[in-house]
């Protein structure tokens, strides 16, 4: 959809981690994979929030993994309208214009053209 289609809805910014899930390893020294998991009831949650919200979803995780746990939410009929990460050491990695790094929640509403008055 289009962004003007989402202006007319407030926006709502979420952290992934700690809100809506978390993650971690099952034992910290080890160099098992890390696990995705979701807080009970959280996917209904937020496909009820996305009716009313346009939903925008922060990161302090990977880039790699962000994509993994945003894919995981489209599987599941999600709507997320941004992806913000604020992993500094992921900032020399990407394209400045692909991974954004709000130091405050100021981009985020300039990139939606929302202003606090």
């Amino acid at each position: 959809l289009k962004r003007s289609h989402y202006c007319n809805k407030t926006l709502l910014i979420i952290n992934f981690e700690g809100v809506i899930g978390d993650i971690f390893r099952t034992r910290y020294f080890d160099k098992d994979p890390e696990s995705i998991f979701f807080r009970n009831g959280a996917l209904y949650g937020l496909r009820l929030l996305q009716r009313y919200f346009t939903l925008i979803l922060t990161f302090r995780c990977s880039r790699e993994k962000a994509k993994q746990i945003v894919s995981i939410l489209i599987q599941k009929k999600v709507q997320i309208s941004a992806v913000y990460s604020s992993r500094t050491k992921d900032i020399d990695k990407f394209d400045r214009n692909q991974v954004k790094m709000p130091k405050d929640y100021g981009q985020i509403l300039a990139d939606f053209n929302q202003y606090v008055t």
